[in-house]
């Protein structure tokens, strides 16, 4: 699992310099899998818990916690923007570089950088995860960007 999430995050930086509107949507699931990460819950895919997670993931990692300040909740407009529309909700608006809160203006370099130090400090054991990062819980055919397969032969 430590690994599969390493690739993503390492192949995201090049849609966040080339495709930064596309990376967004990618970068908010990196958060809630973040959250997902410290929560002793065991299903991965349990999504009654998402927001939970993602809301999580802003509070406990240190380089992710100014996105909590915003005025609108991130989850919302974000994530679930993205995940269900493909466009951010009203309240925030999204740049390629960097955060400008006062405007209420995310840039996707930075939500990256912050979200590579939240991994970083995952890894390290800053945050104490209740996951076993080790587990292996997906199913995977090939590279990371291969499609996903219930051979549990396949598991990453």
């Amino acid at each position: 699992m430590q690994e599969h999430l390493q690739s993503v995050i390492d192949e995201l930086k090049d849609i966040v310099e080339n495709h930064p509107f596309h990376a967004f949507a990618l970068l908010a699931i990196v958060i809630e899998v973040l959250g997902k990460s410290i929560n002793s819950h065991t299903d991965w895919q349990h999504f009654e818990r998402n927001g939970f997670d993602f809301n999580n993931a802003l509070t406990k990692y240190q380089s992710l916690k100014k996105y909590s300040t915003l005025k609108v909740s991130l989850y919302d407009t974000l994530r679930c923007g993205m995940a269900h529309a493909f466009l951010p909700k009203e309240g925030i608006k999204l740049v390629p570089d960097k955060n400008d809160f006062s405007n209420d203006t995310i840039g996707c370099k930075e939500l990256y950088e912050d979200i590579v130090i939240a991994w970083s400090d995952l890894k390290k054991g800053v945050i104490t995860p209740d996951k076993d990062m080790s587990k292996n819980v997906i199913k995977i055919i090939g590279p990371t960007t291969g499609v996903t397969n219930t051979d549990k032969s396949q598991i990453v």
